[in-house]
């Protein structure tokens, strides 16, 4: 891998997790105004959300890579399974808007705490060097845009609930996908940062919990049933697949091999940017 060899693995492998999330998150936001949105306004405002998360992406590969055309090879030159992407980010189902929702509200709400740690993280000694300077200030600049998206999503969540229909195909939504949230919290991979910083993690844990009480108090006004908001995170998740170890979906493994073929095709292509 091309870029920052000041990072240490577990450095290298903390932001890929972080940037794979925020890309193929935009990617599959922007998916969305091919297939359909409720109306053209929102369809612009899928557009603009799938923007900034592909812009945050940008700057985090940006730590790894040093050009454009470095940072094209280290998006479209992996194979699917050295992507580290969550499961949240992944998950896809195009006919039904009120998953989008859910998908949205749960992953937005899921990078504030993840931001919001790493700064925590950072702030309890000051960085003493230019690398964690830009974590810090790339990770300020997604909690402004998540912010943005999190109270987006959590009006067409209040829009919705407000139906019997709508109110059923969202609490789905959310069973489908709660049980992602301790995939999302990797635990291995906080530890591993802290352990190469010597500096204290935030406990993947205590972050799962954090999310599952920020999801209880937007969800309980609106009547969702989150008794086993809990639970659903405990051992009951998808084993099967896990996305931060390199163990994704045939969707998005397929999804990632028809992204990748042109430029793989024409591998001359500096489009410096993703």
């Amino acid at each position: 891998m091309t870029g920052q060899t000041s990072l240490s693995p577990a450095e290298v492998n903390f932001i890929l997790h972080w940037a794979d999330d925020k890309y193929i998150m935009g990617h599959e936001i922007a998916s969305q105004t091919r297939f359909y949105g409720p109306d053209l306004e929102e369809n612009l405002a899928l557009g603009s959300l799938a923007q900034d998360d592909l812009g945050h992406a940008r700057l985090l590969y940006g730590l790894l890579a040093e050009s454009d055309l470095e940072i094209d090879k280290l998006v479209y030159l992996r194979s699917p399974g050295e992507y580290r992407n969550s499961l949240l980010a992944a998950t896809q189902e195009p006919d039904n808007w009120a998953f989008w929702v859910i998908k949205g509200l749960l992953f937005a709400q899921a990078e504030l705490v993840r931001c919001q740690a790493i700064n925590a993280l950072f702030s309890r000694e000051p960085a003493q060097n230019s690398d964690k300077a830009q974590w810090l200030y790339i990770s300020n600049i997604i909690i402004q845009d998540d912010a943005i998206h999190l109270e987006h999503w959590q009006q067409w969540l209040e829009v919705l609930g407000r139906q019997p229909e709508g109110h059923a195909r969202l609490q789905a939504a959310l069973e489908r996908l709660l049980p992602l949230g301790r995939e999302f919290f990797h635990a291995r991979t906080w530890n591993d940062l802290a352990g190469e910083l010597k500096i204290p993690a935030p406990e993947s844990g205590l972050l799962l919990e954090e999310w599952n009480n920020r999801l209880a108090a937007l969800l309980k006004p609106l009547f969702f049933n989150v008794s086993s908001l809990y639970a659903v995170n405990g051992n009951n998740w998808a084993a099967q697949y896990c996305g931060r170890e390199g163990r994704h979906t045939p969707e998005l493994v397929r999804m990632l091999e028809e992204d990748h073929a042109l430029y793989q095709s024409y591998p001359e292509a500096a489009l410096g940017s993703v």
